[in-house]
C-alpha cells in the first residue's frame, strides 16, 4: 500500500513533549533529501486504506524504532497549503503522542529506508527554540505550543 494519490497529501504529525530539567521540550525531525535540511514535527503520509492514528503509530515505529500512544488530537491545517514534495494539497493532522520516557532520539543522520542518498535524525528541541521549522503549518503548530507550555 502506498501514499495516497489523491489531489491531497494527507500526513499525520506527533507532537511529544517532555519535561527535562523544569523546560519543555519537543522531539523534531531533520531530514536532509540532498537540497538542506527540513526541520519538522516527526511523522509522514497516511497509506491506502489506514487510519490516521494506525498512520501515525506506524511512522514513529519506522522513524523512531518506537511504539508511541496517539493522544489528544492537536491540530489540523485551517488553509490551503502546497505539499512540499509533490503538486497537491496538502492535509496535515497533528495528535500528542507519547512513548518511553527513556527515549533520547538520535543525534547522528541515517539514512531513510528506501530512499538512497536521503538522511533523518531525530532530537529534542526545547519548545523556545522552535523558530526554524521548515514548513508554515509545523511553524503554526509550534506557536500553539509555546502559547500552550510557555504561559504555564
Amino acid at each position: 500500500m502506498g501514499v495516497n494519490q489523491f489531489p491531497f497529501n494527507v500526513r499525520v504529525y506527533g507532537v511529544w513533549l517532555r519535561e527535562v530539567e523544569g523546560r519543555s521540550e519537543v522531539l523534531l525531525c531533520e531530514e536532509d533529501h540532498g537540497g538542506g535540511i527540513l526541520r519538522k514535527f516527526p511523522g509522514g503520509g497516511l497509506h491506502e486504506g489506514e487510519g490516521p492514528a494506525e498512520g501515525l503509530k506506524r511512522e514513529f515505529m519506522e522513524e523512531a524504532h518506537e511504539d508511541v500512544e496517539v493522544g489528544d488530537f492537536f491540530y489540523v491545517s485551517p488553509n490551503y497549503q502546497a505539499s512540499y514534495f509533490r503538486k497537491n494539497q496538502l492535509i496535515a493532522l497533528y495528535w500528542g503522542v507519547q512513548g518511553s520516557e527513556s527515549y533520547q532520539g538520535f543525534e547522528e543522520m541515517t539514512e531513510i529506508e528506501g530512499a538512497p542518498g536521503h538522511y533523518y535524525r531525530l532530537i529534542w528541541r526545547p519548545i523556545d527554540q522552535l523558530g526554524d521549522l521548515t514548513h508554515p503549518v509545523d511553524q503554526e503548530v509550534a506557536l500553539r505550543i509555546q502559547e500552550k507550555h510557555l504561559s504555564e
